[in-house]
């Protein structure tokens, strides 16, 4: 019998925006596991094939030194199994891999649920660590994910809204909740803002797929939390 730890490790479902017939990445989120010292990660994510085609796995900076398979073989579903061989995963929360997906051409607007559908943590110990799942959406739309302010593109001025959003000098609608939470971590903060500056000039979100990596820890915890479901027709 696997032994399971007490604190738990909070995972979220994909979450993305975007039109009909391009690409989207959406992030598997996982919550901090500083004092959890998970090594042995599997998780099945379910996602509605109606409107989205899985295209493949990117790792982050928290997935990068994971060794790691895919397997596809049921449809709508995508299970990852991954390994630390260094013992332990990285210190750390928010994106954990993403999926690069493709909206299907001619997909109708509005949003279908994705979800966590199985889990198993094992810590370096071989301890199993308790897990909660939180779902998520995937959302065909007229507005890029990372579009604030609505006028088309991902610029600077989207950053800065974020960043006024998380000092709470705006208030945001949910659209706008959803659209910059682009780590995935149900929360808008500087992180998300960093990440659509990356977009604005043209960059990956993922820096490490270039070789580099960004210290998200080092930026403010003042966050705004988003709602548990949200709805977003456009």
């Amino acid at each position: 019998a696997v032994t399971v730890l007490g604190n738990t490790l909070t995972l979220w479902a994909p979450w993305s925006q975007g039109l009909a017939g391009s690409n989207i990445i959406a992030p598997i989120g996982i919550g901090s596991t500083r004092g959890l010292n998970p090594k042995n990660v599997s998780i099945t994510v379910s996602y509605d094939t109606s409107i989205a085609e899985y295209q493949g796995v990117l790792t982050t900076v928290l997935s990068n030194p994971l060794q790691y398979f895919v397997d596809t073989s049921v449809s709508g579903r995508i299970t990852i199994i991954a390994t630390a061989p260094q013992g332990q995963l990285p210190t750390g929360e928010g994106r954990f891999f993403d999926l690069q997906m493709r909206l299907k051409d001619g997909a109708p607007n509005g949003c279908q649920n994705t979800a966590i559908q199985e889990v198993v943590i094992l810590s370096n110990t071989g301890s199993g660590i308790a897990t909660e799942t939180l779902p998520g959406s995937i959302c065909v739309g007229d507005v890029l994910w990372g579009d604030l302010n609505g006028d088309g593109e991902v610029t600077f001025d989207d950053a800065q809204l974020v960043l006024d959003i998380a000092v709470r000098n705006e208030t945001p609608t949910n659209e706008q909740l959803f659209l910059a939470d682009l780590n995935g971590d149900r929360r808008i903060d500087a992180a998300d803002a960093v990440l659509i500056l990356r977009l604005a000039l043209g960059l990956s979100l993922n820096p490490e797929q270039e070789g580099k990596a960004v210290g998200v820890s080092e930026f403010s915890s003042r966050t705004v939390s988003l709602p548990t479901t949200l709805s977003i027709a456009k």
